[in-house]
């Protein structure tokens, strides 16, 4: 901890926001470097072009045809369904990738479960589901804090990927948001180029080490 110098001799900070009050503190550091992005969407300005509304419009009518379709949102587990769908849908993506994903670990899926049952019980969750002949389709795990959305994970069956079914309930979530009165989403580490197809512009994250003065 900063207040007890004689523990430590570097104290490297990572992935801080424009703004962290740790660049103000009064000690001997050496100068803040850019570390990652994290693409953020104010969600007043969510206003699909025109070429693009067509598209999910398109998208939404050929996955209609072919059986029904609901969009809907979560805020409290009542169940495992929508966790069961998470960890299925995204090892099911990755595998065919031949890749493991980030929700491999055998710990991970009763840490995320008890992660959503206590951020439910305190108004943190926003789960939103997509549903084709009743089943989860695709899933967003998101979380909600003071008007602000953070996009974690979402994950979709690769069989359904011709209807765009990510970038469906990405957008049945982001208007949820928007007419709920949060004023940005923050989609979290990474350029993945589908966050910038709604409009996410870059916001910078900072390494800072601080580095205590060695008295002689």
């Amino acid at each position: 901890m900063l207040h007890r110098q004689s523990e430590w001799e570097v104290c490297d900070f990572q992935e801080l926001r424009e703004g962290s009050r740790l660049f103000h503190l009064d000690v001997g550091h050496e100068s803040a470097s850019e570390q990652s992005v994290c693409p953020t969407l104010q969600l007043s300005n969510f206003r699909p072009g025109a070429k693009r509304s067509r598209d999910l419009k398109s998208r939404r009518k050929k996955l209609e045809a072919a059986g029904p379709v609901s969009f809907e949102t979560v805020k409290e587990l009542s169940g495992n369904e929508y966790i069961d769908a998470l960890f299925r849908l995204h090892a099911t993506r990755w595998q065919q990738r031949r890749e493991s994903g980030v929700l491999a670990h055998p710990n991970l899926k009763s840490f995320h479960t008890a992660v959503a049952c206590g951020f439910g019980r305190h108004g943190f969750l926003r789960f939103h589901g997509l549903r084709f002949n009743e089943a989860l389709m695709a899933v967003l795990y998101w979380f909600q804090h003071r008007r602000r959305v953070y996009s974690y994970i979402p994950a979709f069956d690769p069989a359904y990927s011709q209807y765009g079914p990510g970038s469906l309930l990405h957008y049945y979530a982001l208007q949820y948001a928007a007419e709920a009165g949060d004023v940005e989403c923050d989609f979290l580490r990474g350029a993945e180029e589908y966050k910038y197809r709604w409009g996410a512009q870059d916001r910078k994250n900072y390494r800072l080490p601080i580095t205590k003065e060695l008295q002689d």
